[in-house]
């Protein structure tokens, strides 16, 4: 939670980028990025989230030029989202932001430190990613993170 929260405090601002974006369409974009293109449907089921306030951030990402929207050759009545080079543009923006960002803030951490921090969090977002959508019926007690 004090990671989030860090995060979301500012420090690293998308408009500092040169990219004017929230938080969500930045991870609609990324979504896009890793998964390549989908549909509406398969986006939304990505972030368990309706198609309804998918399609409201597509469009507002569409209509700015960062992605395009097709028919589905397999389904007409389906499209299929994907990103523009515009939108590559400013993840690759961000991402070179956020990483000059991050080298600052850890400057004085040795190779060792970045290290072990990387391979931690690399294992956290690994399990966060393989757990189950319910928690077992009786959880084992954990240390407080917060």
């Amino acid at each position: 939670m004090r990671l989030t929260r860090s995060l979301k405090a500012g420090r690293f601002r998308t408009d500092a980028a040169g990219v004017e974006l929230g938080r969500a369409e930045v991870g609609v974009l990324r979504w896009i990025e890793r998964h390549g293109e989908a549909r509406t449907g398969d986006i939304a089921c990505g972030f368990g989230l309706s198609a309804s306030v998918i399609s409201r951030q597509l469009t507002s990402l569409e209509e700015r030029g960062l992605l395009t929207r097709r028919a589905d050759p397999a389904d007409a009545r389906a499209g299929l989202v994907s990103l523009t080079t515009e939108g590559v543009r400013a993840l690759d923006a961000m991402t070179a932001y956020y990483n000059d960002r991050l080298a600052e803030i850890l400057r004085d951490w040795s190779e060792d430190d970045l290290r072990g921090a990387a391979r931690l969090v690399g294992h956290l977002a690994d399990r966060l990613a393989d757990a189950p959508d319910s928690p077992p019926a009786t959880a084992p007690s954990t240390p407080a993170l917060v």
